[in-house]
């Protein structure tokens, strides 16, 4: 719990010391989804409560990623079409907004393979589920990772 309670509130400073994301309205949205990471530490059931943490963790990133996108200063340089991450990857990949950086292709897939598909593989599976904490963490270390990445372009 103390490592997770240590991440969310990096990430939280990460968020809230971005103009883009602080100034959105989702931003009390992202931080209460991260909250919710540390609020299931009560569920006894392992399986359950590793599950939520990944998913509120994913839905935390995925709210940022698309805050990040739909600023109005990157749009429409950014228009995703069918909003999703992945989605949202490619077009901090391939974006043509002046004066703001890129993610690179290796980058882009890094994140697809470790946070994209992991996700899904858990979201679209009945019956599958993170094997661990350490699991847990390595996602949302990744998760961190791409926050903080992705906030420093």
């Amino acid at each position: 719990m103390s490592g997770d309670k240590k991440r969310v509130q990096l990430i939280q400073v990460l968020l809230a010391g971005s103009p883009v994301i602080a100034k959105s309205g989702s931003h009390s949205l992202i931080s209460g989804e991260f909250q919710e990471i540390l609020l299931v530490h009560q569920i006894r059931n392992k399986t359950r409560r590793h599950l939520l943490e990944m998913f509120h963790a994913a839905r935390a990133l995925d709210t940022t990623l698309k805050a990040f996108v739909q600023h109005p200063t990157h749009l429409p340089a950014m228009r995703v079409q069918r909003p999703s991450m992945g989605a949202y990857l490619v077009s901090l990949q391939n974006h043509m907004v002046s004066g703001l950086g890129r993610i690179t292709a290796t980058e882009r897939h890094h994140f697809q393979q470790c946070i994209v598909n992991r996700r899904n593989l858990y979201l679209h599976e009945a019956g599958r589920a993170p094997c661990s904490a350490t699991e847990v963490s390595q996602f949302l270390d990744e998760v961190t990772a791409c926050i903080a990445r992705v906030l420093s372009l």
